[in-house]
Order: structure tokens, then C-alpha cells, then sequence
């Protein structure tokens, strides 16, 4: 099961984002939402395509 813990986590400390720079999480059912800065949002996309949360891969899109 995927926390929101686990996602901030793998932000700040894998992936090297400011935890300033991550707002809210809406973990739903099926999807998860994670609210980023627009500075940072290539950055925490290439690096949440290319990398693993809890030894996971996930699928990634952006809403604009």
C-alpha cells in the first residue's frame, strides 16, 4: 500500500525535491494526485518515470 509518506519521501530523499516544494496528496482508489510546484514539475516527472517508490514502478502524466 502506497502512503503519502512513502511518495514525499521518495521526493525529497531519492529524488532530490524540496519537501517545500511538494503540496497535496489525494491518494484515491486507483489514482494518486500530488500537488508540485510548476519549477520542479520536469524534474519530479522524468525522475518518478524513470524511478521506484517502495520498489514500484508507476504510470506518470501531468495535469495542466
Amino acid at each position: 500500500k502506497l502512503r503519502a509518506g512513502d511518495i514525499v519521501g521518495a521526493f525529497t530523499n531519492d529524488f532530490g525535491i524540496k519537501c517545500d516544494d511538494i503540496g497535496d496528496i489525494n491518494i484515491l482508489r486507483v489514482h494518486t494526485y500530488v500537488a508540485l510546484k510548476k519549477e520542479i514539475l520536469k524534474k519530479a516527472f522524468n525522475a518518478l518515470k524513470n524511478g521506484r517508490i517502495k520498489k514500484m514502478n508507476f504510470k506518470v502524466w501531468t495535469l495542466t
